[in-house]
């Protein structure tokens, strides 16, 4: 129910403007609008899925729509790495903004608000690492590359495509020299 509320609350709500910290605090705008605009333009998207899983997102959501029920510190960790300018909207860099943030762009994630398509996030398990797709939750390993030294380049040769974070695990413990 409340996932539905949401989306058409979202769709209803057409912003002209870009809210600021101080018309936040006076009521003119809600919790999950002052922050959402802050998404855009900013790596959060990217960030939360660097962590979690969509399905483990939306776990989460079903049990508590704040996602109060994943570890705080999960959260904080990523919130140092969120590539955005608050004092743009009136206010200033704290823990809690960039929770704040990341919670929402989870939300959006979760309710169907963020087009996934095109999205592809770097992870690594074990210092190795791989491609993970939101839109498909399927997970590719770039088993072989070749680096251009005079310009930087990485160049994929081939990889595999895994459906799952355990076929991927696998993969990687059964095709890494143990030390």
């Amino acid at each position: 129910m409340a996932r539905y509320l949401y989306k058409i609350l979202y769709k209803t709500y057409k912003r002209k403007h870009m809210f600021t910290r101080k018309q936040y605090l006076d009521g003119e705008c809600s919790h999950s609008e002052y922050y959402a605009q802050m998404i855009e333009g900013s790596n959060a998207v990217q960030l939360v899925l660097s962590k979690w899983t969509v399905e483990e997102l939306r776990e989460a959501y079903e049990k508590d729509e704040h996602f109060n029920n994943m570890p705080l510190r999960d959260w904080d960790s990523l919130g140092g790495s969120l590539k955005l300018d608050f004092r743009k909207f009136g206010d200033l860099r704290s823990n809690c903004g960039e929770v704040c943030v990341l919670k929402e762009a989870a939300r959006r994630i979760v309710c169907g608000l963020i087009p996934l398509d095109g999205i592809e996030v770097k992870r690594y398990h074990k210092g190795v690492p791989y491609i993970y797709n939101p839109l498909t939750g399927k997970f590719k390993l770039v088993t072989f590359y070749s680096h251009n030294v005079l310009t930087g380049e990485d160049k994929e040769l081939s990889s595999v495509t895994l459906d799952t974070v355990d076929d991927m695990v696998k993969y990687i413990n059964n095709h890494t020299p143990k030390d």
